[in-house]
């Protein structure tokens, strides 16, 4: 029998819940771009920061970031038609092998879907008035991602599917720790481990390299923090629209965090990423602006759980909406 995303979501949230135990280690919530063209590409997160893993630390990560698309969009000889979801599910591993060194592994496990959450993202943007694409001129539960231009359909995808996606690799250097400041220069390397025929993969390696900053106490507010991240992406050759893609994407992304309580941290996070492809059509040809708000909870030095949802700024440049779900775990 088939089960619907949500009922399928709902599961998934479930399993990575239950058993954990005490909640704690707090940070920058992940912005992964999780759409089904473009989430496959070795984007660096915001989690990588600056402040690293002393030598010998471990951190065990498991997200959960599920998204809804709807998009409709007609320019020239183009048209692009995302209709789906589209679930992440992340495990991390980081340790700290060195002085100032620190090196990490991302494996993703991904699910294209029909899905069941349009009405819980119709609700979602009818409190905070937000643009719902154009869902109400598609029924429900409904999985197509299409997209053709003047030599005609480049590709056409209209099934469920699920599968292991592109492993990444990462590392960071800190060079810099001040009072209130640390600085790190940044690696990752994302390798073709998913089938690029399931969107599980873009068929390509793809290495990144940038700087991350952290601030603690900008403008002498307590319990205030800052960061940024800038960074180059190099594209390897993806199997899809090869003849589109752009060698090279830049991606910058910035946020503030307020510790409420010892427990508690809400956080806003923005992110800007350059076009991926050369193309007409705005989820491809255009830069993606999205906006993160969530919060950390933290309960002991072992645990913590994170909670976010992320919006498409500027509409239709990335995933409608998604949701996420982080357990961190980092041992004594």
């Amino acid at each position: 029998m088939r089960i619907t995303a949500f009922h399928g979501l709902r599961w998934r949230l479930a399993v990575v819940t239950l058993g954990l135990g005490p909640l704690g280690h707090a940070g920058e919530l992940h912005d992964h771009d999780n759409g089904p063209l473009t989430g496959f590409f070795g984007i660096p997160d915001s989690t990588e920061g600056s402040a690293l893993l002393d030598p010998g630390e471990t951190r065990w990560g498991m997200m959960i970031l599920a998204s809804s698309h709807s998009v409709n969009d007609v320019r020239n000889d183009e048209e692009i038609l995302l209709d789906g979801e589209s679930t992440r599910l992340e495990l991390t591993y980081r340790r700290g092998i060195g002085r100032n060194v620190e090196v990490g592994i991302e494996m993703p496990y991904l699910l294209h879907e029909s899905g069941g959450l349009d009405p819980i993202v119709d609700t979602w943007h009818s409190w905070f008035g937000l643009s719902g694409g154009f869902r109400d001129r598609r029924p429900d539960d409904l999985i197509e991602f299409r997209y053709t231009d003047a030599a005609g359909a480049q590709f056409d995808f209209r099934r469920n599917t699920n599968g292991f996606g592109d492993a990444r690799l990462f590392a960071g250097w800190q060079f810099h720790a001040g009072d209130r400041s640390t600085t790190a220069l940044r690696l990752g390397i994302k390798l073709p481990t998913g089938d690029s025929d399931e969107l599980l993969g873009s068929g390509g390696t793809d290495v990144s390299l940038g700087l991350a900053g952290d601030f603690l106490q900008p403008f002498d507010v307590d319990g205030l923090s800052a960061y940024y991240r800038a960074s180059a992406v190099f594209i390897g050759q993806p199997d899809l629209l090869a003849d589109r893609y752009r060698d090279v994407i830049g991606h910058f992304a910035f946020g503030l965090g307020q510790q409420v309580t010892d427990n508690l941290e809400l956080r806003l996070q923005a992110a800007i990423r350059s076009p991926l492809f050369d193309a007409d059509v705005e989820p491809l040809g255009d830069p993606s602006v999205t906006l993160t708000v969530g919060g950390n909870f933290r309960v002991s030095q072992r645990w913590a759980v994170a909670l976010a949802v992320s919006e498409d700024v500027k509409v239709r440049s990335a995933p409608d909406v998604s949701f996420q779900l982080t357990v961190n775990y980092q041992p004594d």
